[in-house]
């Protein structure tokens, strides 16, 4: 059975523990609705971006930037994103790496790096951005830490960073940005 998801919360809600609702969510085959496109490899120097219409980008964020392990495709491309929570996924608390697996057994995949400056830079000022963390692969900073980007708009559309805990923390209503 496959189900086009609007709301799986809504869907889960009659299943009354996480084990059950994931099994719920792997039989039915949801099928996550995408939530936005954007283009990879279509801008290099991301920093130079920042003050053009309102854009903001913390320190951090920049300094993640300047990592070997934040790379850019090659080419340009289009990739389909969805927006999903952790109770979308029958968690209740998860790591980084817990939610980028079950990413994968729900047939979605963590993002590129790329994906966060792109929804920063492609999605100016839309109201339903604000707190969208990029489910990636951790970058560790210039401090040793590891961190995922981050798109705020509540003051004006802004690249920062959120701490990848390896013990989770996340909370039940953040919103996830992962890949189709």
């Amino acid at each position: 059975m496959e189900i086009n998801v609007v709301d799986p919360a809504t869907f889960m809600s009659g299943f009354p523990s996480n084990s059950e609702r994931l099994s719920a969510l792997k039989e039915a085959k949801f099928v996550f609705p995408t939530w936005n496109v954007v283009k990879l490899g279509t801008r290099k120097e991301f920093k130079r971006e920042h003050k053009k219409n309102g854009r903001k980008i913390t320190a951090e964020a920049a300094d993640l930037l300047t990592k070997p392990a934040f790379t850019v495709a090659s080419e340009e491309a289009r990739i389909e994103l969805v927006k999903v929570r952790l109770w979308d996924m029958c968690f209740t608390s998860a790591s980084l790496e817990e939610i980028c697996d079950r990413a994968v057994e729900l047939g979605l995949k963590p993002c590129p790096a790329e994906v966060g400056p792109q929804v920063w830079y492609q999605r100016l000022n839309s109201s339903d951005d604000n707190g969208l963390i990029i489910a990636m692969k951790a970058i560790v900073g210039s401090d040793g830490n590891p961190y995922v980007f981050v798109v705020e708009s509540e003051y004006g559309q802004t690249l920062d960073v959120a701490y990848a805990s390896p013990a989770g923390g996340w909370s039940l209503d953040d919103d996830l940005i992962l890949c189709k």
